[in-house]
């Protein structure tokens, strides 16, 4: 996967003959990428966007998701803010880590609904702050 650029609808499994209503990935409760250099994007489900009900459910049981080493990754997918997420991991992927860990960075909207952010081995408070938990542990 270490030449691997886009990670669109064909990794969904999604064509032409899609049926309606559509859960892809039920079970999948862990993600983790790690070492995918050329790595740029990841997409979801066109016209899938904040606020909209689909038809198409992805990952409705995904609770975490690791991402590391993918220094060209350049967005989440638009599709995370609805994911039921407890633990967000990121690590050395410069593209994206500002836009997650603050309240302004461009990618907030999809991963301010997780409790347990961790950027660049850091956790983040849900107002974007830094800050390290006392007690909880995500590794």
């Amino acid at each position: 996967m270490k030449s691997l650029k886009k990670l669109g609808v064909d990794f969904l499994g999604i064509d032409d003959q899609l049926e309606t209503p559509t859960i892809l990935f039920p079970k999948l409760k862990k993600l983790w990428f790690k070492r995918m250099v050329k790595w740029e994007d990841w997409e979801g489900v066109e016209g899938q966007s904040e606020g909209e009900d689909s038809e198409i459910k992805l990952m409705p049981s995904l609770s975490t998701l690791k991402i590391k080493s993918c220094p060209n990754l350049k967005a989440v997918p638009d599709f995370l803010w609805k994911t039921p997420l407890q633990k967000l991991v990121i690590s050395e992927c410069e593209n994206i880590l500002q836009g997650c860990e603050t309240a302004s960075g461009r990618e907030w909207d999809k991963v301010s609904h997780i409790p347990n952010i961790k950027i660049n081995y850091k956790f983040v408070q849900k107002d974007g702050v830094r800050m390290e938990p006392e007690t909880t542990e995500i590794s």
